[in-house]
């Protein structure tokens, strides 16, 4: 099976390669390369299971017509099944990871204003804000992200 995820593979990134960038992210593109990188490296009941979903999005692709709407449902029906796994498994992340850290950091600056008057900084939003970008720029390098339209 994993054979078959690197032929299909290969065609998925022959068909799109010269592509303009939005209409690669119709496909989600580089999330969808991550991902086959790294299913490839489970055997287990799990991992074949979402190995034949990934599978049917590469054979049932049709990459002359694509709108947004059936991005999305391709994304949430076979894409984002293996990213949950691969969320266990290895680490993977997604944007939404990012708006956790400034959420969180936004929290904490309201609690400090409403605790300490004189304290009129973001610095906690500012802090976060470059850990979640380091996280991710991390991630990114490490083939560990994911997101939809990515």
């Amino acid at each position: 099976m994993n054979d078959n995820i690197m032929i299909e593979k290969e065609k998925f990134i022959r068909n799109l390669n010269d592509k303009p960038k939005f209409q690669k992210k119709l496909f989600h593109y580089k999330s969808v390369l991550n991902i086959s990188d790294s299913i490839i490296n489970y055997n287990n009941e799990k991992a074949n299971v979402l190995k034949k979903g990934l599978l049917n999005f590469y054979v049932n692709l049709d990459y002359d017509s694509l709108d947004k709407m059936e991005s999305a449902k391709k994304y949430e029906k076979h894409i984002l099944p293996l990213a949950h796994y691969l969320i266990e498994k290895e680490g993977f992340r997604s944007k939404g990871d990012f708006w956790k850290y400034i959420i969180f950091g936004g929290v904490i600056d309201v609690i400090l204003h409403l605790s300490l008057s004189k304290y009129n900084y973001p610095l906690a939003v500012i802090l976060f804000f470059i850990l979640g970008y380091i996280r991710r720029k991390e991630r990114i390098a490490k083939k560990k992200f994911f997101s939809i339209n990515w």
